[in-house]
């Protein structure tokens, strides 16, 4: 087995041309799949316009639209994070036994896979983002700067997007991944929003766990970013009582300060933004860690590896009988 490997790998690229052919077949699928870029730029776009039909264009800081602004800001967080993870753990879902088996054949490994993956495909997610960001800010109006908005939502997507990637290198198949991706999201989404009617004096903290997992939703740290760039320093027009919320955890508040505080954020504009940079760096070390314990060489040995060795030599045969232009690009180095 480890002659054959050893054979395998002499005259194969070395690893920067190796990456750089990976994610070269990564960037030709995606401009291959046209249909479903047309999609994903009508949700984004087509998502921005139905907040403005369901909560309107915000004018003035009304005191009145506290609670809309939250939602609007909250659903752009969410329906951004789960396009991003949908789209990543599909992609890895059917490349699983195709990416296993070339690198069976040491064409490349587990980490260089994922380097070629987070740099092809994470700037169409974030792109997709900034477009939604974007027609959001344009026809609803809130109050965050420009560039926070944009980041938030850029951040958010990337936290939602590496932790398909985690997700997908655990498992063993497409279904699985969804299966397992699909739950997990909904509970990020659970856990990570926030209600809009603030949180009520002497309410009993949550248990351990429940604070375990908000830490690690990305929904939860995109939303917070994007509130508090919304409400910091903001002055409510209240216009007498009539106008200033009457009941619950926003009730009579005056500032976007007073928000912030009941809805019990940090003031912090950058301390959401630093919390999403290390849940994406830690999603990315989670997947190279799965992809290294679950690659084919750890689950092959003996009798079974030799056997596996002679259908890949078979293989790699036809291949090359066949003038595979993958096996050459990455054996050879051949543009």
């Amino acid at each position: 087995g480890d002659v054959a490997s050893r054979r395998r790998r002499r005259g194969r690229p070395r690893w920067p041309r190796r990456i750089w052919l990976l994610m070269k077949r990564s960037f030709t699928q995606n401009l291959r799949s046209k249909i479903i870029n047309v999609a994903r730029s009508v949700s984004a776009l087509g998502l921005a316009a139905l907040f403005q039909m369901q909560f309107g264009t915000f004018g003035g800081a009304d005191a009145r639209s506290v609670a809309d602004r939250v939602a609007v800001l909250s659903f752009s967080a969410i329906s951004m994070a789960q396009l991003s993870i949908m789209k990543t753990l599909d992609i890895f879902g059917r490349e699983k036994s195709v990416v296993s088996r070339e690198r069976d054949r040491g064409y490349y490994s587990g980490l260089e896979y994922l380097l070629a993956k987070v740099l092809s495909e994470l700037p169409m997610d974030v792109g997709f983002a900034l477009l939604h960001g974007e027609a959001m800010r344009s026809l609803c109006h809130p109050r965050i700067p420009r560039g926070m908005l944009l980041s938030s939502l850029a951040m958010g997507t990337l936290a939602a997007a590496t932790l398909g990637f985690a997700v997908g290198a655990a498992v063993p198949d497409g279904n699985m991944a969804i299966t397992m991706g699909a739950p997990l999201m909904i509970i990020h989404m659970i856990t990570g929003i926030i209600n809009p009617s603030g949180v009520r004096e002497g309410q009993a903290p949550p248990a351990w766990p429940w604070k375990l997992v908000r830490r690690l939703s990305p929904i939860r740290w995109a939303i917070q970013s994007m509130c508090v760039n919304e409400f910091r320093g903001m002055e409510l027009d209240t216009r007498g009582l009539r106008d200033v919320p009457q009941m619950g955890g926003l009730a009579l508040v005056k500032s976007g300060d007073d928000v912030l505080k009941r809805l019990n954020l940090p003031l912090d504009p950058a301390h959401a933004l630093r919390a999403l940079g290390w849940l994406s760096a830690g999603h990315v070390a989670a997947a190279a860690l799965f992809l290294h314990v679950t690659g084919p060489s750890h689950l092959r040995g003996g009798a079974a590896g030799a056997e596996a060795d002679e259908e890949q030599a078979v293989e790699e045969a036809e291949a090359a009988e066949e003038g595979d232009g993958w096996s050459r690009h990455l054996r050879g180095g051949a543009a």
